[in-house]
């Protein structure tokens, strides 16, 4: 289905919370969670969206965003864009160490997941899975 593909490591360098768009006040969005693991997710769509919008703010020719992306919501051109990202699931997260500062945590369970995914696409871990 698709010509080219890559895997991607998000590193967030401050807080970040992806709502599930169940809110019933303003402010009460709870994070997106996979459903089979409760674990906190990034959803394909809403990473997507932020790379278009990456692209506009730096100035990027619309035109080319709009082929590489998908035409805006509401757009009477209707085509879909020639990329497409998954879902993002966590492998580590930061945690506070009892020596002062953070440390990042994982579980057998994400490293050998993460194994698994990137084994789709061709990329052998050096990790054990």
């Amino acid at each position: 289905m698709f010509e080219r593909h890559a895997a991607l490591f998000l590193y967030a360098v401050s807080p970040v919370h992806m709502g599930a768009g169940t809110a019933v006040g303003l402010i009460d969005n709870p994070i997106q969670r996979e459903r089979h693991t409760g674990h906190p997710c990034f959803a394909g769509s809403g990473i997507k969206g932020a790379v278009r919008h990456g692209f506009s703010a730096i100035g990027g020719d619309e035109k080319l965003i709009d082929r590489l992306f998908g035409p805006e919501a509401g757009s009477a051109d209707l085509h879909a864009g020639a990329i497409s990202f998954g879902d993002a699931q966590l492998v580590a997260l930061p945690v506070r160490s009892l020596r002062g500062g953070y440390v990042y945590a994982t579980c057998p369970q994400a490293v050998s997941r993460a194994s698994r995914l990137l084994q789709l696409i061709g990329v052998r871990c050096s990790w054990p899975a």
